[in-house]
Formats: structure tokens, sequence, C-alpha cells
């Protein structure tokens, strides 16, 4: 993008001009205006931010790292500690949560009550959602479970 097409862009901003227009006015794909506007290029659009990272406390670290220790999967974890999931995700890229934190969900072996609950909640005509809700048992062990054949043939997954 050239000095000249951002001045032009700055014109038609100025003349409330929406980004899709400038778009195809100036014939700059509309990802290309996204990144220079979060850049900070234009004059009347501040840079845009991402929301600022939250830090867990030093005791929710030790916490996360105690039940994980105890083989709690994320989802209990989550529930204990009040940390959303999504920050598990954000956290373990920074090695917050020590050196050995993975989903250990998707490893977790399921044991006989869990299957008989399972298998209750599918008499009841609840959804995979709801009994992954209900158990705290992740979508992906339930999938992988019911392609096994685990909760009985009539429930087996053919993909």
């Amino acid at each position: 993008m050239t000095e000249k097409d951002i001045a032009e862009v700055n014109k038609l901003r100025a003349a409330r001009m929406s980004w899709r227009s400038i778009s195809r006015n100036l014939g700059i794909s509309p990802g290309c205006l996204r990144r220079r506007r979060d850049a900070g290029y234009f004059e009347n659009d501040a840079p845009r931010r991402r929301a600022a990272r939250i830090i867990p406390t030093e005791q929710q670290v030790s916490d996360v790292q105690k039940y994980f220790a105890e083989g709690k999967t994320c989802i209990e974890v989550s529930k204990l500690t009040g940390i959303k999931m999504n920050r598990f995700r954000d956290q373990k890229s920074f090695g917050l949560f020590g050196t050995e934190f993975r989903d250990r969900s998707s490893r977790v072996e399921l044991d006989e009550e869990q299957i008989t609950q399972v298998k209750k909640l599918l008499a009841e005509n609840k959804s995979w959602l709801q009994i992954g809700r209900e158990t705290g048992i992740t979508r992906s062990v339930l999938a992988r479970r019911r392609r096994e054949g685990l909760f009985g043939d009539e429930h087996r997954d053919e993909s």
C-alpha cells in the first residue's frame, strides 16, 4: 500500500465511507485494509488491540498444577478453580501451569461408573453435548469411545 493509497483511504474515511466501499473503490482487499487499520496507518482510526491477557495468580497456578498432578481433566480443573477453558489454552503457551501441562482429557480412561452414567443418559435421549456437560467427559473422548462401540453398537459412529 503506497502513501497515496493511505492518503486516499484517510480522505474517504473522513467522508464517512465504509471499509467495504473503500475496498471496492481502491481495489484493495478488505484484509489488507484491516491489517493496516489495526496497525494504526490511518488518521481517524486508532489501532485496535486485543484484550489484555489475564494472568492467573500464584494461588491459581499452584491449584491448577496440584489438580493436574491428581490426574484431573481440564474441564474438572476449570470448574474447581473458576478459570475458563480458553484461559488454559492461552496460558499453556506461556508455560504458566508447568511444562507438563496439556489437555489430559483425551487420555483419560472411563471407569465403569462413567460408562453406566453415559448409557443411562443415552437411554433418556440426551444429546452428546448434554452428556458431556453432565458427566464432565469431553466431547472428543465421548466421540472416540462411541466410535469404539463402548456405549453399545447402536450408538457406534460410522465416521
